[in-house]
């Protein structure tokens, strides 16, 4: 019998059962919890379940791994890879010698190519989560992402179920190879983005990375373009980490960086998260561009063709007014890199052209020639960089429409009694959704676990009301005992109100105001 069966160990500890740890451990887009955890027996309770799920459904008989840069993540990495040889899987690994570590777009391009696209796929990282944690991304074959109502439904009850993984067989051990085309992955960001090398020339450009994945793809890509990156700092992937959590809307992130390029003369800045799929945009003196009008700015490529870009629900009105502006209309979707990626296959199934999307916590989506949904942090800093160019003082239009939004930014709740959470998002869809729309499902009756409470919205948007009220609560799709939520009203005074009222009601169900990202 596993050790995580066990109620206690030699020493007298309590243990967590192996259905406690699936639970703990199964979140809403992927696999998420602590290190520790998933090293000792997290990874066995699962990983199992999550190969049969690519052998009997996905129909696949190779997988692509690879990691960042977390301390645990080579072990995972090894009894994944364990696992899978002896199921009959061949593995490929996305590593070499000198760089065991990857971001997760760089996989996604990977898994993308011709060569790879029969094969399944398993990013272990725990994106901008505290350095406690890790977990694993999966996508199935043509990067169709697995999460929940996609597939991880199915992997929780197989888990559950404990039904032995058939092995290959003598004759079936599957085999590893190693794969890490890196340079290939660069050059196709300038293909795909239309810029030449050295094109930016003489630009100065500051990076926070965080110690994170991003120095390892933006470095040699601004070394590429002729750009000066002297000044960057915390650009060693695996070194402690400057702050809790490797996350760009992290208050105490923000302020360093803010900190240093005030100190400096920078043109732009950058920073990504832990596997940097993840990317937001500073000014020259600092200033967060929000992820939702930094899609609003590369929508504006999408424009002439009359697209529909993907929104999360959080989006502020006036980047989506900008959308408009720019030819394309813009969509809501369901909040979750995950759950975006499956609207936007869901409506160009459809016969939607939807080629494009992005959400205000920096992630970004695109179609690929091939159909599938993908993303590329590095597309989007070349986008950004080639239109910010080409439109002198667009930088500073984007600031002055961002800075005249009356929104709370996203404000993060630690519930003392997980227990409450539920009964508070009760109570905030009865007492602050009085006369508005509340939604609390998408249209494939899926749970969301959060409540959207809108008032005159799309009215506001189309310019036949003169108040709007827009207020998304949520469960944390990767933390326990975390609510997040953001407010944006017509006026200051408004959003006051609205935010009084919100953390009234969830501290009185034990909820506390913990952080406030900007975003």
């Amino acid at each position: 019998m596993n050790n995580v069966d066990k109620e206690t160990n030699s020493t007298g500890k309590t243990l967590m059962k192996q259905t406690e740890i699936i639970q703990h451990l199964l979140k809403s887009y992927d696999i998420r919890g602590s290190g520790s955890l998933l090293l000792n027996g997290g990874v066995e309770a699962i990983a199992p379940a999550i190969l049969k799920y690519f052998k009997e459904i996905e129909h696949v008989d190779r997988i692509m791994i690879g990691s960042d840069m977390r301390q645990s993540s080579p072990r995972i990495v090894e009894v994944l890879t364990e696992l899978a040889i002896n199921a009959g899987l061949d593995v490929i690994l996305l590593q070499e010698k000198s760089h065991a570590f990857v971001s997760t777009p760089f996989l996604y391009y990977t898994a993308s190519l011709p060569q790879y696209a029969d094969c399944a796929s398993i990013m272990v990282t725990a994106s901008h989560n505290p350095e406690t944690y890790n977990g694993m991304k999966m996508t199935g074959k043509r990067l169709r992402p697995i999460a929940k109502g996609s597939g991880l439904e199915t992997i929780r009850r197989f888990a559950l179920e404990n039904t032995p993984l058939a092995s290959g067989g003598s004759h079936k051990t599957g085999k590893i190879h190693y794969t890490f085309p890196h340079r290939n992955y660069l050059m196709h960001a300038l293909e795909l983005a239309n810029v030449e090398t050295n094109q930016f020339r003489g630009m100065k450009i500051f990076i926070d990375g965080l110690n994170g994945m991003a120095p390892q793809d933006l470095l040699p890509l601004m070394d590429m373009l002729g750009v000066d990156t002297s000044g960057s700092i915390n650009c060693d992937p695996g070194n402690p980490w400057p702050s809790d959590r490797p996350d760009p809307m992290f208050s105490s992130n923000h302020d360093r960086l803010k900190r240093h390029m005030q100190n400096g003369s920078f043109d732009l800045g950058f920073m990504g998260d832990g596997d940097f799929d993840r990317i937001f945009l500073f000014s020259d003196t600092g200033e967060m561009i929000g992820g939702d009008f930094l899609t609003a700015l590369l929508a504006e490529h999408y424009g002439a063709s009359h697209a529909r870009i993907g929104t999360d629900m959080r989006a502020r009105l006036a980047s989506k007014k900008m959308i408009l502006a720019s030819g394309s209309i813009p969509l809501d979707t369901r909040i979750g890199y995950t759950h975006i990626k499956d609207a936007l296959y869901d409506y160009n199934r459809l016969g939607e052209y939807v080629p494009f999307g992005g959400e205000v916590s920096g992630h970004f989506y695109f179609r690929n020639e091939q159909g599938m949904i993908t993303e590329n942090t590095l597309f989007v800093v070349l986008q950004a960089l080639k239109r910010l160019r080409q439109v002198p003082g667009r930088l500073q239009q984007i600031l002055s429409a961002q800075n005249s939004a009356f929104h709370s930014g996203e404000m993060l709740f630690h519930f003392r009694d997980q227990t409450q959470i539920r009964p508070a998002l009760h109570s905030v869809k009865h007492r602050l959704g009085q006369g508005a729309d509340i939604h609390t499902e998408d249209r494939r009756g899926v749970d969301l676990e959060a409540t959207l409470i809108r008032q005159n919205y799309r009215k506001y948007l189309e310019g036949s009301a003169d108040d709007f009220l827009n207020i998304v609560v949520r469960l944390s799709g990767a933390e326990e005992n975390m609510v997040k939520s953001t407010i944006e009203a017509d006026s200051q005074a408004r959003l006051d109100r609205y935010v009084s009222e919100l953390i009234s009601i969830l501290d009185t169900h034990t909820g506390y105001l913990i952080d406030c990202a900007k975003i």
